[in-house]
């Protein structure tokens, strides 16, 4: 999973900062105001399942829609969920808190600057992953992103002869 760039982030990892949205993490947040970073469909789902559970939910997204890559549905679903905050073009800042526990995100407007501090005792972090898949490079055929090509990609770029073939289209 991609890790938020900001300082004192392993310092939480191990008691607040969480990459799942799952019963367990649910039952982590009851009563807990909490932080969801995110503008995929992971980070939606996740904000409205924990929405059940905490306090309350800040979804801090960088884009600045929310639909920009996130489903519609999802969007207009958190968009009309009084339990749920949407800070748009926002990303987090800082890490607050003592002896391992998270108790605030810090969190900065990229269109004006401003900073504002959103009490959380727990962080979901939905912001993408990176394919560990380096160690197959030569071997297998992987795309400009890093993934394993399958499928006709994958046939395609095996063979010279056949990679410079266009595609077969399927009526």
């Amino acid at each position: 999973y991609r890790r938020l760039p900001v300082p004192r982030l392993e310092e939480f990892e191990q008691t607040s900062v969480y990459y799942a949205a799952t019963q367990i993490e649910a039952q982590l947040c009851v009563n807990d105001p909490v932080v969801v970073v995110g503008g995929g469909n992971s980070a939606g789902q996740a904000a409205l399942f924990l929405a059940d559970h905490a306090r309350n939910v800040q979804l801090v997204v960088r884009e600045r829609s929310l639909d920009e890559f996130m489903s519609r549905y999802l969007a207009d679903r958190i968009l009309h969920d009084p339990r749920i905050e949407v800070h748009l073009h926002t990303e987090v800042r800082e890490l607050v808190g003592e002896h391992g526990q998270l108790e605030a995100v810090v969190v900065q407007d990229t269109e004006d600057g401003f900073r504002s501090t959103l009490p959380a005792r727990e962080l979901m972090v939905f912001i993408g992953a990176d394919p560990c898949t380096g160690w197959l490079a030569g071997t297998v055929a992987l795309d400009s992103g890093a993934y394993v090509r399958t499928g006709q990609d994958a046939a395609l770029a095996a063979g010279s002869d056949d990679a410079d073939r266009e595609p077969r289209r399927t009526p």
